[in-house]
C-alpha cells in the first residue's frame, strides 16, 4: 500500500518482516475493553478479517464505531478458540456484522451461510494471493495441446525422482478409479529414464503412454504423457 500512501495495520501473532507503511502488533484479547480502547486508538477507516475466525468483541465495537467490515479467505466459522463466554446468537450476530464476506469455497460458502452471514453478500472468490508469473513457451504448441486435452482432469507430477516412480503410479491408478479420463503428464528426473517408465506402465498397469520424444500427443485414451524433460 506504500503507493497509494495507505497506511495499514496488520494484527497478527507472529513477527513479520518490516515494511514501508505496514504496521504489525498482535491483535487485542476478545473482551469489550480491550476491543473498545483497540478500535477508539487506531479509528480505522475499513477492517478486514481472514480465514474465518471470528472476534466478537472486536467485531461489535468495530461496528458501534460504524467502521466497515470485510471478510477474506473466509473459510467455516469459528468463534475464537479461548474467550471466557459463549451464548446462542454469538457467531451469527458476528457474522450479521460483515458487508460482504469472500469465501475459499463453495463448501465454506455454505457453512458461513448457515451460520449467519448475509446469504446475498456470501461469494466464493477463492484464496486471495498474488498470482504467479505465467511460464514461457510456444503459444502454437500450448494451444494445440489445450485443444487435445480439451476438458479432461490432468495432474502433472514433476521432476519425479526414481525412488518415487511407483507411489506416483500408484497414486494414478488409485485416481483412475474416481476419474476415468485422467490424464497424468509425468515428468522423470532424469529424462533418460522416459522409455523405461513408459515400459512398466504399459505392462503393469495397461495404461496408453504417449511420448513427446516419439512425437506422441495425448489422445482421448490417453492415460500418461511424458514429456521430454523438466524444462517443457
Amino acid at each position: 500500500m506504500e503507493e497509494d500512501r495507505i497506511g495499514v495495520l496488520m494484527t497478527c501473532p507472529d513477527a513479520l518482516p518490516a515494511r514501508t507503511g505496514l504496521t504489525v502488533q498482535p491483535p487485542p484479547a476478545d473482551t469489550p475493553a480491550e476491543a473498545r480502547g483497540f478500535v477508539a486508538h487506531w479509528c480505522p477507516d475499513a477492517a478486514v478479517f481472514a480465514d474465518g475466525a471470528l472476534r466478537p468483541a472486536l467485531i461489535h465495537e468495530a461496528q458501534a464505531a460504524g467502521i466497515p467490515l470485510l471478510m477474506v479467505d473466509a473459510r467455516p466459522p469459528q468463534v475464537l478458540r479461548g474467550r471466557d463466554a459463549w451464548y446462542p446468537g454469538l457467531m451469527r450476530g458476528a457474522l450479521s456484522a460483515f458487508r460482504q464476506v469472500f469465501a475459499v469455497d463453495e463448501t465454506a460458502a455454505r457453512a458461513l451461510r448457515k451460520a449467519g452471514a448475509p446469504a446475498d453478500q456470501v461469494f466464493v472468490t477463492g484464496r486471495m494471493e498474488e498470482e504467479s508469473a505465467a511460464l514461457p513457451c510456444l503459444e502454437a504448441e500450448r494451444s494445440a495441446l489445450a485443444r487435445l486435452i480439451a476438458t479432461r482432469p490432468v495432474w502433472l507430477a514433476a521432476a519425479v525422482p526414481e525412488a518415487e516412480e511407483a507411489t506416483v503410479i500408484a497414486a494414478h491408478a488409485e485416481a483412475l478409479k474416481l476419474a476415468h479420463r485422467l490424464l497424468l503428464i509425468f515428468v522423470p528426473e532424469d529424462p533418460a529414464r522416459s522409455e523405461q517408465i513408459a515400459a512398466r506402465m504399459e505392462a503393469e498397469q495397461s495404461w496408453i503412454v504417449a511420448q513427446r520424444g516419439r512425437d506422441e500427443e495425448p489422445a482421448p485414451e490417453t492415460e500418461v504423457y511424458i514429456p521430454d524433460s523438466c524444462a517443457e
